[in-house]
């Protein structure tokens, strides 16, 4: 995403939420302006970034830069092969759906059940229920 484009879309997220046209936006609505502009930050990185704060509203460039944080967070995919492997203590390739869920529903910023049924249907899961991540 060039610059301009990036900038372009920040106002135009920020605009939807400056509900009183005072160049302001409530941060309370900070997770559904980053969110609207596609990244995906979990609600306690949210709230790590609001309690650092005294007030309740943040201005556009507190904005841009709260979002460009966030999205450089995104998920990388080298993380996520390491999170398989470290998953298949066989090093077989292949993960099962069961140990998966078990992960995204009791570790960290958890999922909810249909939440990881949304997620494997996106995976090619195999007749044994087994998910392949290496060649």
């Amino acid at each position: 995403m060039g610059d301009n484009q990036e900038n372009e879309e920040f106002a135009e997220a920020f605009a939807l939420f400056d509900r009183d046209q005072n160049h302001l936006i409530q941060y309370k609505d900070l997770g559904m302006a980053v969110r609207s502009l596609g990244a995906t930050p979990t609600e306690a990185e949210l709230e790590a970034i609001i309690n650092k704060t005294q007030s309740e509203t943040l201005n556009f460039a507190e904005f841009v830069e709260i979002t460009r944080e966030i999205l450089s967070r995104k998920t990388n995919p080298e993380n996520t092969l390491n999170l398989f492997h470290a998953i298949d203590v066989d090093d077989t390739g292949e993960i099962s759906v069961g140990d998966l869920k078990y992960i995204l529903t009791s570790m960290g910023e958890r999922l909810t059940e249909e939440e990881v049924e949304e997620l494997l249907k996106e995976l090619d899961i195999s007749e044994q229920g087994m998910i392949q991540y290496a060649d």
